[in-house]
């Protein structure tokens, strides 16, 4: 032990072996060969992050998933930190880079379009250079480049594409034809949601199975029962093999290819559920052609067999069972999961704006009745129903990024060069949420797309199925199925949230005051039972008042409510789920700061910090964490059941975004909110404590009693309490601290300057209503 341990620290002191200087150069020359192998922007280029040798500027995507939904990145101020989605990331990149900048995948440019501008530039006014498909291995292994979606742009694309949507028109997408198909499946949708009677469900299933048979009934010539397991099956293979194909190990694939045929984990899952999806579809192809007959087509496979016979004489046809194989897939990864979930967000949306839904239910009722089915010929008469699809689908972007285009080749965009091979990738998210052209974005606002009259206006920035040559093939179909179904499931049902549980974030918007669900925390279970026992005695008084005539309601009133409270004594294992932090301790800068910032380690990225004081600057508090622009001041006014205000406040670092969430939040907790810049005491405190000070100091001097100044106040003043009353309620302690700061902040001015009988009452702790004796005395 001693000879390995002298020989390990003599090891420097020696001369090298030949093998140790062998494997120093090695070292050296790997290090010189990865920065040679490193992407090296090219002129002319838009601005972007450096990139890493050999991965680009996706190093990331290394970390198995547990790690990168810890470790994503997200733009903060000049630094990158925790995030969740693509989108989102991306559309805080351009804080640093600007509307339009490049990433590196290995070595090969990715160029982020987060503007409509330059949406626009790319998608229509350039689109022969934009609109090819880059060749991207786990698209390749998956598709072959054939169908619509993913194949390159050319004259195969453009046959196949051109007959699809002309067999749809044919079968009725965009036209009166076509709704009784999805008249006579809302028909079971509507049976299915009634078997669940007053109970919560998740009408997810139901929407899906009912967009998914719509599509069957075009492609297949039939409709499954919604028990069908062989439909089912085919449901979950094709939910499941859309999951695993943007999995993040599926990313590894387009660095190292040869990860696709790992046998294990979710290279192996995904393969088989390609061969199940393949298998399904075959067989239908195939009983398709034993019982085709071309005087009477039932359906799309039937139409792409009758053309694929009269273009067998023709060298440049395409029409083969591959390429059918492929289109029918397209068609259900096109008209099947976005319409679903755009109909899900409308449901929540719904039930999470009930003055809206009461909006689009009075129109209904106005233009349908009860009794009336809903047809396209309705939607002129339907405009704020209609708005309100729009805004859901604004809000939500279920594609948030559109799929990538390449540069077919070198062409200018947006001033900037963009080399051949380039990868286009529109935000279609960040274009729509962008403040420069939607008026508070992140708000939700069917208005905004009616105008002065209440008619739909066409805002050509809205662009959830894309732009240009490749704009989403199944465009038509989409509206028809949102404006019919929506507005059916509207004239026969209300949607609610249940109402115990907790309120889902929505994507890309915090949600501050989603779930009311709280978590109190403290340094010990024993102050945590007498802050509970507090909260509880509170709500007591409150119920007296409230619930005078109804004690029984009262009493659910306190339950319910306790209900969503829980304690803790440790904040870091709580903080990171949650949405909205607020702090309630003591009021001490330093103590408030240790707090924030071992906070700010565990939390998520989304997640507000908000602090309660009464009189410490929140900028100072905010720059002891990495969450500037998510961190504000939400000052509540005792006692908190009884006073409605708020005192929101915002730090110039505050984002507009955080300051509306806050907002939100105090008018959902049933407060009324106002705001403040951070300013010592903000509105209520900075009149208020100079007040209660000269008070003292006329007390001080002898000019008149405590008692006949408080009398004075109420009965002169109208105040509900005099200036002595109000200080041994809110606290000697806490008054003091308040003074004392201001002091210190501005010595020289006369309204903070300390009272010697305040801090002689504070000394001798008489604190006020809470310790028995202040300036009055308490039993």
């Amino acid at each position: 032990m001693a000879e390995t341990s002298t020989e390990a620290r003599t090891w420097l002191l020696r001369p090298p072996t030949a093998t140790e200087l062998l494997l120093v150069a090695l070292c050296w020359l790997g290090c010189y060969w990865l920065l040679r192998r490193r992407p090296r922007p090219l002129s002319g280029l838009p601005p972007g992050p450096a990139p890493w040798p050999l991965v680009g500027n996706f190093a990331f995507a290394l970390l198995p998933p547990p790690l990168l939904r810890r470790w994503a990145v997200d733009v903060k101020g000049d630094r990158l930190s925790p995030a969740f989605s693509p989108h989102v990331f991306l559309t805080g990149l351009t804080k640093m880079y600007g509307s339009i900048f490049r990433l590196f995948v290995g070595n090969r440019p990715f160029i982020i379009l987060n503007t409509f501008g330059a949406v626009r530039e790319a998608l229509v006014q350039k689109a022969e250079v934009f609109s090819d498909r880059p060749s991207v291995p786990i698209v390749l292994m998956i598709t072959h480049h054939k169908g619509v979606i993913f194949a390159p742009y050319g004259p195969v694309w453009k046959q196949q594409r051109k007959f699809s949507l002309s067999t749809l028109r044919h079968f009725g997408v965009g036209r009166h034809s076509l709704e009784p198909k999805i008249i006579e499946e809302l028909n079971f949708v509507k049976e299915e949601m009634l078997k669940h009677g007053k109970n919560s469900f998740n009408p997810f299933p139901i929407i899906r199975n009912a967009v998914s048979n719509i599509i069957c009934s075009m492609a297949f010539g039939k409709r499954f029962n919604y028990e069908d397991e062989e439909f089912k099956t085919m449901l979950k293979n094709m939910a499941r093999a859309l999951e695993l194909s943007v999995n993040s190990y599926m990313i590894l694939v387009n660095i190292c290819p040869w990860l696709y045929y790992l046998p294990f984990g979710p290279f192996r899952e995904l393969r088989q559920t390609e061969l199940d999806i393949t298998a399904f579809l075959k067989r239908i192809i195939a009983q398709h052609r034993d019982t085709l007959d071309a005087a009477n087509p039932r359906d799309f496979i039937d139409m792409y067999f009758i053309h694929a016979e009269e273009e067998k004489n023709n060298k440049e046809s395409s029409f083969n069972d591959d390429y059918l194989f492929f289109i029918i897939g397209d068609l259900f990864i096109a008209g099947t999961d976005t319409t679903s979930n755009t109909l899900l967000w409308c449901l929540l949306y719904m039930s999470l704006y009930p003055e809206v839904q009461e909006k689009v239910h009075a129109e209904i009722e106005a233009v349908l009745g009860r009794d009336k089915v809903p047809s396209l010929a309705h939607k002129a008469q339907m405009p704020f129903t209609e708005a309100t699809i729009m805004e859901v689908q604004r809000m939500t972007a279920v594609v948030p990024l559109s799929i990538p285009r390449m540069a077919s080749e070198t062409a200018v965009l947006q001033g900037y060069t963009i080399p051949k091979g380039s990868v286009i990738v529109p935000n279609l998210w960040s274009v729509h949420r962008d403040p420069n052209i939607w008026e508070k974005p992140d708000e939700f606002q069917p208005s905004r797309f009616l105008d002065e009259n209440g008619q739909l206006i066409k805002k050509e920035s809205f662009i959830p199925f894309g732009m240009g040559k490749r704009v989403c093939m199944g465009e038509q179909l989409a509206k028809m199925e949102l404006f019919l179904i929506f507005s059916s499931l509207m004239q026969s049902f209300t949607f609610m949230y249940p109402e115990n549980a907790a309120k889902p974030s929505m994507e890309g918007r915090v949600a501050a005051a989603s779930g009311h669900t709280v978590v109190l925390v403290d340094q010990s279970d024993e102050i945590l039972k007498k802050s509970t026992k507090g909260i509880e005695d509170s709500l007591k008084r409150v119920i007296k008042k409230k619930f005078a005539d109804n004690p029984e309601a009262g009493a659910e009133f306190i339950k319910k409510t306790l209900k969503n409270v829980t304690t803790s004594t440790d904040a870091a294992s709580v903080v990171h789920s949650t949405d909205l932090v607020i702090e309630a301790i003591v009021e001490n800068l330093e103590v408030k700061n240790k707090l924030f910032k071992t906070l700010d380690k565990f939390a998520p990225e989304h997640t507000i910090f908000a602090s309660n004081t009464s009189s410490l600057q929140i900028t100072k508090m905010a720059n002891a964490t990495t969450r500037q622009d998510r961190f504000g001041g939400l000052h509540f006014f005792n006692p908190v059941p009884m006073m409605k205000l708020v005192e929101v406040i915002k730090t110039p670092m505050t984002s507009q975004k955080t300051f509306e969430s806050l907002v939100d939040f105090s008018k959902a907790v049933g407060k009324s909110p106002v705001s403040c810049k951070d300013t010592p005491g903000f509105i209520v405190n900075r009149l208020l404590v100079p007040y209660m000070m000269e008070a003292v100091r006329l007390f001080e001097r002898g000019d008149a009693s405590k008692e006949d100044i408080d009398v004075a106040m109420k009965l002169g003043a109208g105040y509900p309490m005099g200036p002595f009353e109000l200080l041994d309620y809110v606290g000697l302690d806490t008054s003091k601290y308040i003074i004392d700061g201001w002091h210190s902040l501005e010595p020289n001015n006369p309204l903070f300057a300390p009272s010697p009988l305040l801090n002689k009452l504070v000394e001798e702790k008489k604190l006020g209503k809470k310790t028995g004796e202040g300036f009055y005395k308490y039993k």
